[in-house]
């Protein structure tokens, strides 16, 4: 029963349709896992194992019924708590939530529903999803399932750890600076963050519509684009929605042979470790021999200044449009910060974002919109050349210590002080940009720990993207490996 939870979910849901395994059989070895190795990671915050149960049944019912049965159909999967779920506890990571219902389930939710997925529960996530690593006062610390003192990396820690530790087959997570592909860069799996638009977001929010986007997590590519194939396609609502992938598109086996690809291993020209340069560098170079192009890129992005780095670093514009999901928290946020702060225990880390974004001011907020244009315009173009992709280290140092619910992060990369919030990550120039991004296993240290790839293609490349990324799985395989729990 073990050996059936790390499956791919294509495998689950092709040996389901082939009736050769039942969808209940399936649930109860993952539900099994679930409550043997969750105390462990704290990768879920909610299960909901009784309604799943129910839904594997009726899955197992639909099988000897008339209609088509989904591509996903009676998969079990995992959704990050900052995504409805109806009826189920909705709370962001916060204690402001800690008692909200959903009442509708999110659009990305009725996909996989539709599809035939089973929801097992809702994942862990940093309060709102303000920084990089996973952790809160309501929930408590995600760990590593590589090394349980470790950082699951964030804000999709908990979907990347219960992927990682064969208790869901994929998951949904959310990126607005790095969410999807840092932990799972930090848990050894793969999370694509795809292009602006191509999971429409309903209802549409405001400049965050533009940076923020849901999108898969999973142990193997192949699951990954089957992931987003679900996901994918447009909705009248959301006005930066694109059409879905095309079948074409989604072939992973195409030829790569002429392919550009620039490598630079500090994007941003902040401090990374030689462990994560060597390893994403050398599996880079494994694409030559299926005659893909490397070249080297001297130029990098600039930190930019005061008035966007707020907006990156989740100031008040983040907060009020993140606790905007339940209406009435967006005015409590007005209130005096230490008055709040005492009242509804926020974490240490976001009350002081919170803190300072509260006398953030319209004309910062304007400033950033013309700097982050400035940005992707002269800076984010340059990068790419005439490349077709970009890749780096996802991000700048393996999974580290739990850094406490005080800090954003790392204090020193390779020996240098750096910004704790941003400057140990390679991911959130694309989310401005609105390009897509996939963090891929490319390594483990000595010690055990996984490290990322990232690869970022031009904008609605998503399918090239993933092509380059099944090859790599293909030249360096990491599904053999497992973590011990």
């Amino acid at each position: 029963m073990e050996e059936l939870c790390f499956w791919s979910a294509i495998q689950v849901a092709r040996t389901i349709r082939e009736r050769r395994v039942s969808p209940l059989e399936v649930f109860e070895a993952v539900a099994q896992r679930i409550n043997r190795i969750n105390p462990k990671i704290n990768g879920f915050v909610t299960l909901t194992l009784d309604q799943a149960r129910d839904a594997a049944k009726a899955a197992q019912e639909a099988l000897f019924g008339p209609d088509e049965v989904g591509p996903l159909h009676g998969v079990p999967v995992a959704v990050k708590d900052d995504l409805a779920v109806q009826g189920v506890r909705y709370t962001c990571g916060s204690n402001l939530l800690c008692n909200y219902t959903a009442e509708h389930d999110d659009l990305t939710v009725k996909r996989l529903r539709r599809a035939g997925a089973i929801i097992l529960g809702k994942t862990n996530l940093p309060e709102f999803g303000h920084k990089g690593t996973t952790d809160n006062l309501l929930f408590g610390v995600t760990n590593n399932p590589w090394d349980l003192t470790r950082v699951s990396g964030g804000s999709s820690g908990g979907s990347a750890a219960v992927v990682a530790a064969g208790l869901a087959y994929l998951a949904l997570g959310t990126d607005i600076g790095g969410s999807i592909r840092i932990p799972a860069s930090c848990c050894g799996v793969v999370g694509h963050k795809p292009s602006l638009g191509r999971v429409p977001r309903v209802p549409a929010g405001s400049f965050f519509n533009t940076a923020w986007t849901a999108g898969p997590i999973a142990r193997t590519v192949a699951d990954t684009a089957l992931g987003l194939s679900v996901l994918a396609g447009p909705d009248i609502r959301d006005p930066f929605s694109i059409p879905p992938l095309t079948a074409s598109e989604l072939d992973l086996g195409g030829a790569l042979n002429g392919l550009r690809i620039g490598w630079s291993a500090s994007p941003t020209g902040t401090p990374v470790e030689a462990v994560a340069v060597d390893a994403a560098r050398q599996t880079v170079g494994l694409l030559e021999a299926v005659g893909v192009q490397i070249e080297e890129r001297a130029q990098t992005l600039p930190i930019p200044h005061e008035p966007l780095r707020s907006l990156l670093a989740g100031d008040s514009l983040l907060v009020f449009e993140l606790a905007g999901i339940n209406g009435p928290i967006q005015t409590l946020l007005l209130r005096i910060m230490s008055w709040f702060r005492s009242r509804y225990r926020l974490s240490p880390s976001f009350a002081r974002m919170a803190r300072r974004g509260y006398h953030t001011r319209l004309w910062h907020y304007i400033a950033a919109q013309r700097q982050m244009t400035d940005f992707v315009e002269q800076h984010v173009s340059a990068l790419f050349g005439d490349c077709d992709l970009i890749a780096t280290p996802t991000i700048a140092l393996p999974p580290f210590a739990h850094p406490g619910l005080r800090e954003l992060g790392p204090a020193h990369v390779a020996g240098r002080a750096i910004n704790r919030h941003i400057e140990w990550m390679f991911t959130w120039p694309f989310n401005l940009s609105g390009q897509p991004a996939i963090s891929v296993p490319c390594g483990w240290t000595s010690d055990g720990l996984p490290l990322g790839l990232q690869l970022v293609g031009r904008r609605c490349q998503d399918g090239l993207v993933l092509r380059v990324a099944a090859a790599i799985e293909r030249l360096r395989p990491w599904g053999d490996r497992r973590p011990n729990l």
